[in-house]
């Protein structure tokens, strides 16, 4: 059996909280409520991803090409789904099935948590495909401003909402984009 480390036990002890706090959400929400919880759940597990992030192993053709040119480059952390969609697909989860089970919660903020680097234009110039009621699979932002991700290390790994969140919840999320987002998802 493998020692749990402390940022381990840290992150696992945060999840927790912010499980119990949000696991009990009413399935009433106003369009307004359900903004504002989205945003809440969304910061919440953001706080928690800048200090647990999920690296995917994947880095953008132009941020490569400035580290190799420049080695104090820095490049930009993007997280590869939006934070207000993030937020907003728990809420769509609890709002379908009454609550959120722990087990998915925790699989749904380990998908939230993933990064790329790119550069800080790149991230910039996503913004418009990152708004919620834009934001249909990250591949189709990042294809829309020419963004092209390299993996750069062996064991790179992207979770993808197609292959972890219930159907069900997909076609509350999308309402009638469900159909295009479905189909691009197959193609990817």
């Amino acid at each position: 059996m493998t020692a749990v480390t402390k940022k381990e036990l840290a992150h696992s002890e945060h999840l927790h909280c912010l499980w119990e706090l949000y696991t009990k959400l009413r399935t009433d929400l106003s369009p307004s409520e359900f903004k504002i919880y989205g945003r809440c759940i969304g910061t919440d597990l953001f706080d928690l991803t800048n200090r647990h992030r999920i690296f995917t192993g994947y880095e953008s053709k132009a941020s490569l090409a400035r580290r190799k040119k420049d080695p104090s480059y820095k490049p930009t952390k993007e997280h590869f789904i939006p934070c207000q969609f993030a937020g907003e697909f728990i809420v769509n989860h609890i709002q379908v099935y009454g609550d959120i089970n722990l087990k998915y919660f925790s699989i749904y903020a380990n998908l939230f948590r993933q990064i790329h680097y790119v550069t800080k234009e790149e991230n910039q110039s996503l913004r418009y495909w990152q708004k919620p009621n834009r934001f249909t699979v990250p591949e189709e932002g990042y294809k829309e401003v020419g963004i092209e991700l390299v993996k750069t290390t062996d064991n790179a790994e992207i979770i993808h909402l197609r292959d972890i969140a219930p159907i069900k919840v997909l076609k509350h999320v999308y309402g009638d984009r469900y159909e295009k987002v479905h189909k691009y998802m197959l193609t990817r």
